[in-house]
């Protein structure tokens, strides 16, 4: 499963997100596949993972009355340095066992309670998660559905859901890249089916040369 992180290797029509701390929970994990990272570090490509929580306090909701959402760029890996595993870590409370290690299923947090710390960017222009923490108290209600996009296993009708900026992005991957050609595939074998190649042994004479024919 692309959703399987291991430590063995390596957003939408929402309003700006409010700096500070909320009552959150995870309703969204959608696979991007292997990206190019950022040349400043050498733009080495890993296999990259988008988690969006939405924030559930009653006192911060946009104007049209849903909750504000903010979303994190993971690279998906369980290493000891790996900001996923510092989070996720920190978002169960407890230390990963050697066994999750080997492969721990990203989605079994999807639906899960916690307690985000959101600041801002220098500029001013995004939303980020800064800290994350677990939750043990009342769980508000659910406001959005649970989505997840496995490349793997893709569900179209989801992916057609996406903005176009996430829809370039997954598309940009060699993952995405493999899909298609498996998705060409059967149409190339029924189309050689039905128009198989012409047999052209016969324009072909096999039989001795007469070397007397020869004129030099």
């Amino acid at each position: 499963m692309s959703l399987l992180a291991s430590a063995k290797g390596g957003s939408g029509d929402f309003a700006m997100t409010p700096e500070g701390t909320y009552i959150a929970r995870c309703f969204k994990i959608i696979d991007l596949g292997t990206q190019k990272g950022s040349e400043a570090f050498g733009g080495k490509e890993q296999h990259k993972v988008m988690v969006s929580w939405e924030l559930l306090d009653n006192d911060i909701k946009m104007d049209d009355g849903r909750p504000f959402s903010v979303s994190q760029f993971y690279t998906m890996s369980l290493h000891e340095k790996a900001t996923l595993r510092r989070d996720l870590e920190a978002w169960r409370g407890k230390k990963f066992s050697d066994e999750e290690l080997d492969g721990f299923d990203l989605k079994t947090v999807l639906g899960a309670y916690c307690m985000l710390q959101v600041v801002h960017s220098a500029d001013g222009k995004y939303a980020n998660v800064n800290a994350i923490m677990a939750h043990k108290g009342d769980k508000p209600t659910a406001v959005n559905p649970n989505v997840s996009f496995d490349l793997d296993e893709p569900d179209m009708t989801i992916f057609d859901s996406f903005g176009d900026g996430l829809k370039l992005k997954i598309q940009a991957s060699p993952e995405w890249e493999m899909l298609q050609r498996k998705a060409e595939a059967p149409v190339i074998a029924a189309a050689n089916d039905k128009f198989p190649a012409e047999d052209t042994s016969s324009m072909f004479d096999d039989s001795p040369i007469n070397l007397d024919d020869i004129p030099f």
